[in-house]
Protein backbone atom coordinates (compact mmCIF):
# COMPACT_ATOMS: atom_id res chain seq x y z
CA UNK A 1 0.00 0.00 0.00
CA UNK A 2 1.56 3.21 -1.27
CA UNK A 3 1.41 6.28 0.95
CA UNK A 4 -1.15 8.26 -1.84
CA UNK A 5 -3.42 5.04 -1.34
CA UNK A 6 -6.52 5.14 0.16
CA UNK A 7 -8.14 2.34 2.46
CA UNK A 8 -12.20 2.30 2.29
CA UNK A 9 -14.38 0.07 4.55
CA UNK A 10 -18.03 -0.13 4.56
CA UNK A 11 -21.06 -2.13 6.63
CA UNK A 12 -24.75 -2.17 5.70
CA UNK A 13 -27.15 -1.94 8.12
CA UNK A 14 -30.62 -3.05 7.59
CA UNK A 15 -32.05 -6.16 5.99
CA UNK A 16 -33.08 -5.05 2.64
CA UNK A 17 -34.83 -8.24 2.16
CA UNK A 18 -36.73 -7.91 5.08
CA UNK A 19 -40.04 -5.83 4.70
CA UNK A 20 -40.23 -5.21 8.35
CA UNK A 21 -37.19 -2.92 7.61
CA UNK A 22 -37.71 0.95 6.67
CA UNK A 23 -33.93 1.46 5.35
CA UNK A 24 -31.07 -0.26 4.03
CA UNK A 25 -27.98 1.81 5.04
CA UNK A 26 -24.57 1.68 4.03
CA UNK A 27 -22.13 3.33 5.72
CA UNK A 28 -18.30 4.35 4.45
CA UNK A 29 -14.70 5.41 6.01
CA UNK A 30 -12.24 6.62 3.75
CA UNK A 31 -8.72 6.46 5.81
CA UNK A 32 -5.20 5.90 5.57
CA UNK A 33 -2.80 3.65 6.79
CA UNK A 34 -1.13 5.93 8.79
CA UNK A 35 -4.91 7.29 10.33
CA UNK A 36 -6.20 3.41 10.47
CA UNK A 37 -2.90 2.90 12.81
CA UNK A 38 -2.65 5.98 14.83
CA UNK A 39 -6.34 4.59 15.86
CA UNK A 40 -5.12 1.33 16.67
CA UNK A 41 -2.54 2.39 18.98
CA UNK A 42 -4.88 4.27 21.00
CA UNK A 43 -7.46 1.84 21.25
CA UNK A 44 -4.42 -0.09 22.64
CA UNK A 45 -3.66 2.66 25.10
CA UNK A 46 -7.02 3.26 25.79
CA UNK A 47 -9.15 0.19 26.05
CA UNK A 48 -12.27 1.62 27.13
CA UNK A 49 -12.38 4.08 24.62
CA UNK A 50 -15.35 4.30 22.15
CA UNK A 51 -14.18 3.86 18.76
CA UNK A 52 -16.28 6.74 17.11
CA UNK A 53 -15.12 8.83 19.42
CA UNK A 54 -11.66 7.99 18.73
CA UNK A 55 -12.33 8.32 15.22
CA UNK A 56 -13.57 12.11 15.32
CA UNK A 57 -10.54 13.25 18.10
CA UNK A 58 -7.79 11.99 16.66
CA UNK A 59 -8.02 11.49 12.46
CA UNK A 60 -6.70 13.75 10.24
CA UNK A 61 -7.95 15.57 7.05
CA UNK A 62 -7.11 12.15 4.74
CA UNK A 63 -10.11 10.57 6.72
CA UNK A 64 -13.58 11.15 5.57
CA UNK A 65 -17.05 9.69 6.56
CA UNK A 66 -20.23 8.78 3.80
CA UNK A 67 -23.68 7.57 4.41
CA UNK A 68 -25.59 6.15 1.41
CA UNK A 69 -29.19 4.95 2.03
CA UNK A 70 -32.27 3.22 0.52
CA UNK A 71 -35.85 3.69 1.83
CA UNK A 72 -37.02 -0.20 1.30
CA UNK A 73 -40.77 1.33 1.07
CA UNK A 74 -39.91 2.62 -2.17
CA UNK A 75 -38.36 -0.53 -3.83
CA UNK A 76 -40.85 -2.30 -2.65
CA UNK A 77 -43.56 -0.36 -3.66
CA UNK A 78 -41.95 1.16 -7.23
CA UNK A 79 -43.68 -0.18 -10.22
CA UNK A 80 -40.96 -2.09 -12.21
CA UNK A 81 -42.44 -3.50 -15.82
CA UNK A 82 -40.50 -6.84 -15.17
CA UNK A 83 -40.99 -7.38 -11.96
CA UNK A 84 -45.34 -6.77 -12.43
CA UNK A 85 -45.24 -8.75 -15.67
CA UNK A 86 -43.45 -12.02 -14.32
CA UNK A 87 -45.88 -11.85 -11.21
CA UNK A 88 -48.72 -11.80 -13.79
CA UNK A 89 -47.19 -14.76 -15.84
CA UNK A 90 -46.41 -16.88 -12.85
CA UNK A 91 -50.18 -16.16 -11.43
CA UNK A 92 -51.82 -17.00 -14.34
CA UNK A 93 -49.78 -20.26 -14.43
CA UNK A 94 -51.07 -21.34 -11.39
CA UNK A 95 -54.95 -20.53 -11.75
CA UNK A 96 -54.32 -22.74 -14.90
CA UNK A 97 -53.05 -25.65 -13.18
CA UNK A 98 -54.84 -25.12 -9.74
CA UNK A 99 -56.58 -28.44 -9.85
CA UNK A 100 -52.65 -30.09 -9.97
CA UNK A 101 -51.01 -27.99 -7.89
CA UNK A 102 -49.27 -29.43 -5.30
CA UNK A 103 -49.18 -27.63 -1.57
CA UNK A 104 -45.31 -27.09 -1.97
CA UNK A 105 -45.81 -25.34 -5.76
CA UNK A 106 -47.41 -22.74 -3.69
CA UNK A 107 -44.26 -21.85 -2.57
CA UNK A 108 -43.24 -21.24 -6.18
CA UNK A 109 -44.81 -17.19 -6.53
CA UNK A 110 -43.41 -16.08 -3.24
CA UNK A 111 -39.86 -17.55 -4.76
CA UNK A 112 -40.03 -16.03 -8.39
CA UNK A 113 -40.59 -12.73 -7.03
CA UNK A 114 -37.56 -13.08 -4.07
CA UNK A 115 -35.62 -13.77 -7.19
CA UNK A 116 -36.47 -10.77 -9.14
CA UNK A 117 -36.20 -8.45 -6.19
CA UNK A 118 -32.79 -10.05 -5.44
CA UNK A 119 -31.53 -9.27 -9.22
CA UNK A 120 -32.86 -5.44 -9.09
CA UNK A 121 -31.90 -4.70 -5.56
CA UNK A 122 -28.41 -5.86 -6.36
CA UNK A 123 -27.93 -4.67 -9.62
CA UNK A 124 -29.81 -1.01 -9.24
CA UNK A 125 -29.89 -0.17 -5.90
CA UNK A 126 -26.93 -1.37 -4.55
CA UNK A 127 -24.74 -0.81 -7.56
CA UNK A 128 -25.91 2.86 -6.57
CA UNK A 129 -25.01 3.06 -3.22
CA UNK A 130 -21.19 1.85 -4.21
CA UNK A 131 -21.15 4.41 -7.53
CA UNK A 132 -22.48 7.31 -5.14
CA UNK A 133 -19.56 6.39 -3.07
CA UNK A 134 -16.59 6.17 -5.41
CA UNK A 135 -18.20 9.51 -7.15
CA UNK A 136 -18.50 11.01 -3.82
CA UNK A 137 -15.23 10.08 -2.11
CA UNK A 138 -13.38 11.16 -5.62
CA UNK A 139 -11.87 7.32 -5.21
CA UNK A 140 -9.07 6.10 -7.07
CA UNK A 141 -9.27 2.99 -8.67
CA UNK A 142 -5.42 2.42 -9.67
CA UNK A 143 -4.72 2.96 -6.09
CA UNK A 144 -7.23 2.51 -2.94
CA UNK A 145 -7.90 -0.86 -1.57
CA UNK A 146 -11.85 -1.41 -1.03
CA UNK A 147 -12.78 -4.08 2.25
CA UNK A 148 -16.84 -4.73 2.10
CA UNK A 149 -18.09 -6.77 5.14
CA UNK A 150 -19.34 -9.99 3.76
CA UNK A 151 -22.73 -8.21 1.61
CA UNK A 152 -25.90 -9.49 1.28
CA UNK A 153 -25.55 -11.39 -1.54
CA UNK A 154 -24.26 -14.04 -3.06
CA UNK A 155 -20.43 -13.41 -3.61
CA UNK A 156 -19.97 -14.26 -6.92
CA UNK A 157 -22.57 -11.60 -7.48
CA UNK A 158 -21.49 -9.17 -6.01
CA UNK A 159 -17.91 -9.38 -7.55
CA UNK A 160 -19.42 -8.77 -11.25
CA UNK A 161 -21.02 -5.61 -9.75
CA UNK A 162 -17.65 -4.51 -8.15
CA UNK A 163 -16.19 -5.50 -11.70
CA UNK A 164 -18.27 -3.60 -13.71
CA UNK A 165 -17.68 -0.86 -11.94
CA UNK A 166 -14.15 -0.80 -12.21
CA UNK A 167 -13.19 -2.01 -8.38
CA UNK A 168 -10.68 -4.14 -8.78
CA UNK A 169 -8.57 -3.84 -5.33
CA UNK A 170 -10.98 -4.99 -3.62
CA UNK A 171 -11.66 -7.81 -0.38
CA UNK A 172 -15.13 -9.27 1.00
CA UNK A 173 -14.65 -9.91 4.41
CA UNK A 174 -16.79 -12.56 6.20
CA UNK A 175 -17.71 -10.77 9.62
CA UNK A 176 -16.18 -14.30 11.20
CA UNK A 177 -12.69 -13.31 10.65
CA UNK A 178 -12.96 -9.74 10.79
CA UNK A 179 -10.35 -10.16 13.77
CA UNK A 180 -7.93 -12.05 11.75
CA UNK A 181 -7.83 -9.03 9.26
CA UNK A 182 -4.79 -6.47 8.72
CA UNK A 183 -7.34 -3.63 8.79
CA UNK A 184 -9.77 -4.84 11.14
CA UNK A 185 -10.20 -1.88 12.84
CA UNK A 186 -11.58 -0.28 10.11
CA UNK A 187 -14.34 -2.94 9.60
CA UNK A 188 -15.41 -2.55 12.99
CA UNK A 189 -15.40 1.25 12.79
CA UNK A 190 -17.81 1.14 9.50
CA UNK A 191 -19.80 -1.44 11.03
CA UNK A 192 -20.65 1.08 14.55
CA UNK A 193 -21.10 3.81 11.41
CA UNK A 194 -23.80 1.88 9.96
CA UNK A 195 -25.71 0.61 12.53
CA UNK A 196 -25.16 3.92 14.82
CA UNK A 197 -26.70 6.18 11.36
CA UNK A 198 -29.77 3.26 11.33
CA UNK A 199 -30.53 3.59 15.24
CA UNK A 200 -30.22 7.87 14.97
CA UNK A 201 -32.74 7.47 12.21
CA UNK A 202 -35.07 5.22 13.29
CA UNK A 203 -35.67 7.05 16.58
CA UNK A 204 -35.86 10.28 14.92
CA UNK A 205 -32.72 11.74 17.36
CA UNK A 206 -29.88 12.48 15.68
CA UNK A 207 -28.66 15.47 17.18
CA UNK A 208 -25.82 13.63 19.14
CA UNK A 209 -25.17 11.70 15.71
CA UNK A 210 -24.46 15.10 14.38
CA UNK A 211 -22.58 16.63 17.42
CA UNK A 212 -19.87 13.45 17.38
CA UNK A 213 -20.18 12.09 13.47
CA UNK A 214 -21.71 14.26 10.61
CA UNK A 215 -20.50 17.28 11.48
CA UNK A 216 -16.86 16.46 12.22
CA UNK A 217 -16.15 13.51 9.17
CA UNK A 218 -18.67 14.14 6.61
CA UNK A 219 -18.55 17.09 4.14
CA UNK A 220 -21.84 18.83 4.01
CA UNK A 221 -24.00 18.01 1.11
CA UNK A 222 -27.24 15.96 0.65
CA UNK A 223 -27.28 12.29 2.55
CA UNK A 224 -29.12 10.52 0.00
CA UNK A 225 -26.93 12.85 -3.13
CA UNK A 226 -27.23 10.12 -6.56
CA UNK A 227 -29.62 7.86 -5.10
CA UNK A 228 -32.39 10.84 -6.18
CA UNK A 229 -31.19 9.07 -9.78
CA UNK A 230 -33.77 6.26 -8.47
CA UNK A 231 -36.18 7.62 -5.93
CA UNK A 232 -37.51 9.94 -9.05
CA UNK A 233 -37.61 13.23 -6.40
CA UNK A 234 -40.63 11.98 -4.81
CA UNK A 235 -40.53 10.50 -2.19
CA UNK A 236 -44.10 9.79 -0.12
CA UNK A 237 -45.21 12.21 3.12
CA UNK A 238 -44.17 9.50 5.33
CA UNK A 239 -40.44 10.13 4.60
CA UNK A 240 -40.43 13.36 4.93
CA UNK A 241 -39.26 13.24 9.11
CA UNK A 242 -36.72 11.21 7.25
CA UNK A 243 -36.02 14.80 4.66
CA UNK A 244 -35.70 16.56 8.07
CA UNK A 245 -33.47 14.35 10.08
CA UNK A 246 -31.70 14.88 6.53
CA UNK A 247 -31.25 18.28 6.68
CA UNK A 248 -30.56 18.41 10.43
CA UNK A 249 -27.54 16.02 10.05
CA UNK A 250 -26.16 17.86 7.15
CA UNK A 251 -27.15 21.27 6.77
CA UNK A 252 -25.28 23.93 8.01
Amino acid sequence: MNNQSHLIFTDESGAWGDRKNKFYIRSWLKTTVADLSRLDQLKEESKNADLLVLLCQHVSNNTEVFFTITFLDEFYGRKFIIREEIAKQVNQVMLNLQDRIKEYMKKIPRKVEDAINYVMFLHVYERFHIQNAQEHLESSLEKDFWFFEKPQFNQKDYRVILSELGIKNFKLVSKSRINEEEYSLGIKIADRLAHGFNKAIISKQGEEFKKNITSKLCRTGNIIRGVNKIFMNNLAEEFQWAKEMNKMLFDA
